[in-house]
């Protein structure tokens, strides 16, 4: 499963994909998936935020480029072209 969301307006595709996103910090799963990735700061910014029970603070450290990586999500266009990276990989999208 991968969480899609499409719209003609990019920046409103990746903020309605957002809180699929933000929702998990508290999820050791998704905690070793960003520290894999990287993205150090923008969790020790969530594991914060929800602590505090503070979803706003959550969703701002949930950043375009996790959104990005992590969703097929943007445009139409965008989003066919980031399926393309499981070409080979998935029997169906």
């Amino acid at each position: 499963m991968v969480f899609t969301s499409i719209s003609d307006d990019e920046q409103e595709a990746l903020d309605w994909a957002r809180p699929s996103l933000a929702f998990y910090f508290p999820v050791p799963y998704w905690q070793d998936i960003l520290r894999h990735g990287g993205w150090h700061d923008e969790l020790e910014a969530g594991l914060a935020a929800s602590a505090r029970g503070d979803f706003a603070g959550m969703l701002a450290a949930t950043t375009d480029e996790i959104v990005r990586a992590c969703t097929l999500s943007g445009t139409p266009g965008q989003v066919r072209a980031a399926a393309a990276r499981y070409e080979g990989l998935i029997d169906w999208p």
